[in-house]
């Protein structure tokens, strides 16, 4: 059976220039260059008839869209290298331009691409679950192949002028050079898209691993509750405030249904991540396995920094011997898992566009796995309902003016300074003695109210911020 990623909309599968492969190899994700302007369906069906010895696994269009010319079953012959065309994804991305200097993509192309990156890495468990982009790696890949042995690279994105000599401006400086940021954007999204239960597990995992030792401040060590509760907010199920108690019978957030569905309790009905409750005594995760999660306050437990005991960690205690003895577990509550379909601001982009508020729109981004008021902040954003938040991103992107400068950044600088009393020069955009003094005296009196500012005559970020947003 063929493997097509669901994001393409388009197929012209080729009969020949490929090879069969084991996808559990697959290592790499290779993007290329068309060195042209085509569209997705155009390109595939131009891989199909080109008489060329040459295919690839996907093409993106000049303007975006997919199309599958060889199924990633099949290794196509792209790179001009068959021992990393066996283990690779190859894609090629149409130019927006004709013009050969960078060859620039579209910002629809560069979408596309990264949509797929992040569909290819999350179906192939062998790509190890984010992309890695080291530049590194082309002297390890030029020096392989040059021996014509199995190349060992420390990332998994390789360019195909490292793979042959002969392609020295493929995947084109557009693509090298904005390889990083499109790597972070495609590790930003499939962190978002990793399951709820999973970040609980790495949560209680880094805090209770030794390296995190928590002591709450009252007379007792850390408890169950505590321990859980910080995991639940590092890995964004909860907030800061939302609190609850096993030994007191506290259900407290966890009784919260768009989040948590209770279910009794049974052996037989635990799953990874779900949190075990014993009311009025403790409360521990289950690992999925055959371990658990939890943090007790006995000697045996590890020492917190300040010397008190208790401290979270994993045990492979099994789920009825865990904790300070053998008490009934009363029930069982879930995380309820729901992944976004959009992104944030396709959510808020969905809520204007079909006039949702209020309450309806609270329980909309619920619905489609948001956090309500993540969906109404980016609503403002977008609406500029915050026009102080725009002012401190203006603030941080103005120039640094100093004596000697001369722009349209002085002479607001100027206007500014006039306005607040510092400056009755010249409005002439010339940063003189006269607006030198200014920014001293303006600086002096703010050092001396709030003693965190340089007087030294240069209206740098720290300057404007404090001009701009008085922060």
């Amino acid at each position: 059976m063929n493997i097509i990623s669901s994001l393409a909309k388009y197929q012209h599968l080729t009969s020949k220039n490929y090879g069969e492969r084991n996808t559990s190899d697959i290592l790499y994700i290779i993007p290329h260059h068309m060195a042209g302007v085509m569209g997705a369906d155009y390109a595939a069906s131009w891989f199909c008839t080109n008489g060329l010895r040459n295919s690839v696994n996907y093409c993106i269009g000049y303007n975006g869209g997919i199309s599958c010319n060889v199924p990633e079953n099949q290794g196509p012959w792209t790179s001009s290298w068959w021992r990393v065309d066996t283990k690779a994804i190859t894609i090629e991305v149409s130019n927006s331009t004709k013009t050969s200097d960078k060859w620039p993509i579209s910002d629809a192309a560069k979408e596309d691409l990264i949509k797929l990156m992040v569909d290819v890495i999350q179906r192939h468990p062998s790509l190890g679950g984010k992309a890695v982009f080291d530049p590194s790696d082309e002297a390890i890949v030029v020096a392989a192949r040059a021996r014509d042995v199995e190349p060992h690279p420390k990332g998994n994105i390789l360019l195909h002028n490292w793979t042959d000599p002969e392609r020295k401006n493929c995947p084109g400086p557009y693509i090298t050079q904005n390889m990083p940021a499109i790597c972070a954007e495609v590790n930003r999204r499939l962190a978002d898209l990793k399951s709820k239960k999973d970040k609980l597990i790495d949560a209680l995992e880094e805090l209770g691993d030794g390296r995190y030792k928590y002591y709450d401040g009252s007379a007792n060590s850390v408890g169950c509750s505590k321990y859980l509760e910080l995991a639940l907010k590092k890995a964004g199920i909860i907030k800061e405030g939302e609190t609850f108690h096993a030994a007191s019978g506290n259900v407290g957030v966890l009784g919260d249904t768009t989040r948590f569905q209770k279910i009794p309790w049974s052996p037989n009905n635990l799953q990874k991540a779900d949190i075990m409750w014993s009311q009025g005594h403790h409360v521990a995760t289950w690992d999925g396995k055959n371990g658990v999660y939890e943090a007790a306050p006995e000697s045996s437990h590890g020492i917190c920094d300040n010397g008190k005991t208790g401290v979270g960690h994993y045990s492979k205690h099994t789920y009825y011997n865990c904790g300070t003895g053998t008490k009934t577990w009363t029930c069982i509550y879930r995380i309820i898992e729901k992944q976004p379909t959009r992104t944030l601001f396709e959510e808020a982009q969905y809520m204007i566009d079909n006039g949702i508020g209020g309450e309806d729109r609270k329980t909309r981004a619920r619905n489609d796995g948001f956090d309500p008021a993540e969906v109404q902040a980016q609503i403002d954003r977008m609406l500029a309902k915050n026009p102080m938040e725009n002012v401190e991103v203006l603030a941080k992107i103005m120039p640094v003016l100093k004596k000697g400068s001369e722009n349209v950044s002085v002479y607001a600088l100027q206007e500014l300074l006039n306005h607040m009393g510092y400056y009755n020069g010249e409005m002439d955009g010339k940063y003189g003695d006269q607006t030198e003094a200014a920014v001293k005296r303006y600086q002096k009196n703010n050092n001396i109210v709030y003693k965190n500012m340089e007087v030294d005559g240069i209206c740098g970020s720290a300057t404007w911020l404090r001009i701009l947003t008085g922060k």
